[in-house]
């Protein structure tokens, strides 16, 4: 069974930063500040 690729997602308003999954869910939000998903990027490794 193949694994679920993590990935590390940043907020761009506050730096909260958390390991989720490939693609965000559409009603994600930040449980610090509580902007959208689209307030999120990919880290790059």
């Amino acid at each position: 069974m193949p694994e679920e690729k993590k990935v590390t997602w940043r907020c761009k308003v506050c730096g909260y930063t958390f390991e989720g999954p490939e693609e965000l869910p559409d009603d994600f939000t930040c449980p610090l500040c509580g902007v959208g998903k689209e307030e999120f990027e990919k880290v790059e490794e």
